[in-house]
């Protein structure tokens, strides 16, 4: 704002301004300029480029919240199933009472409620390169209150007598050449069944006539993994299988590893024993040289040699089917650390 002044001396007329600061109103847009310069240099750097650290949780902490998760998601599917279901009783009710109704077809029926039970699934981002010899880790382990999911399995043995009692103990398929033809043919469906055990004498007819069938799905009898057997053995390992506690486990091209925890159902602790039985078998197969390539950097420097790494696990989340991922203290996942399973006074 300027302010003008007039003052006349003798014959000369000396006109003076003077610069004042302008009074800047709550709404006005110098006060919006200033406000929004300085909200943007306390504003949190998160973009897609320089994500937020997500935060990080004790096992016990992780598992609590993903349980949490289950519980609010089926509190609201249950919500929506009670309206549809209010929705069709009016309805149906609607055309019964509607003697004139032209309608040709009738409200449909409401459906039960089918509650659904979550499996919680750990993931593991090993430090393992799986294209080197040694680092391709790959087996199975037996948790102790199982995965809570029933699989078909299907047993390749030429023992008769050993055949009746699989079929007895729940086998969906049991057989030799006849049970290879039916699944080569496209008789026996490939998806029908999640596991196929066989004995060591069936194997080498077994590969030669679905090693191309069952292989790329990952159901061809691997002794690497637990499912060849011994005669004496089968019928233990059948056992195992039917009743979802073994799981089989494999890293992927990057070092990763997806394991089942169990069911939202289980409840923390039985998911926090399965927990520890994984981690403890980790642990156990850690190979002794390990390490992931590091790209070579400008101005020197090369790849990692396999061994000078310090961390094996270099990251851990657990989740729900189609839940969010709670980042984990590794802490608490190390079996020979004071903290294994438990919580962490910071």
């Amino acid at each position: 704002m300027m302010l003008s002044t007039t003052c006349r001396t003798g014959q000369r007329t000396v006109v003076s301004r003077v610069l004042l600061p302008t009074p800047s109103l709550p709404g006005s847009a110098t006060t919006r300029i200033a406000s929004s310069s300085l909200l943007s240099s306390n504003r949190p750097y998160n973009t897609r480029a320089h994500p937020q650290a997500p935060p990080v949780h004790t096992i016990p902490q992780a598992l609590q919240e993903v349980l949490e998760e289950i519980k609010a998601r089926e509190t609201k599917r249950h919500k929506k199933w009670k309206q549809r279901a209010k929705y069709l009783e009016k309805k149906k009710e609607e055309e019964e009472d509607d003697d004139d109704s032209t309608a040709t077809t009738a409200a449909p029926p409401v459906p039960p409620y089918r509650p659904q039970d979550y499996t919680v699934d750990l993931t593991l981002n090993l430090n393992v390169d799986p294209r080197k010899q040694g680092q391709a880790l790959r087996g199975s382990l037996e948790l102790p209150h199982g995965t809570g999911k029933k699989i078909a399995v299907v047993v390749f043995t030429s023992n008769e007598t050993l055949a009746e009692k699989a079929k007895a103990m729940g086998a969906l398929h049991v057989g030799a050449e006849d049970l290879m033809e039916k699944i080569a043919s496209g008789e026996i469906a490939v998806d029908s069944f999640q596991r196929s055990l066989a004995t060591s004498e069936v194997l080498p007819d077994l590969s030669k006539k679905l090693a191309r069938v069952l292989g790329p799905r990952g159901l061809m009898p691997n002794p690497k993994v637990g499912t060849v057997a011994a005669e004496d053995n089968l019928l233990e390992l059948l056992e195992s299988q039917l009743a979802g506690k073994e799981v089989q486990y494999r890293t992927e091209k990057e070092g990763i590893v997806h394991l089942p925890v169990g069911k939202g159902s289980f409840g923390i602790d039985p998911l926090l024993e399965n927990t520890g039985a994984i981690m403890k078998k980790v642990y156990e197969i850690k190979p002794e040289s390990y390490g992931k390539p590091k790209k070579k950097k400008a101005g020197g420097g090369g790849k990692k040699k396999a061994g000078s790494a310090e961390t094996y696990v270099i990251s851990a989340f657990v989740s729900s089917t189609f839940g969010k991922g709670y980042k984990i203290d590794l802490r608490t996942l190390d079996p020979s650390s004071a903290f294994f399973l438990s919580e962490v006074d910071h």
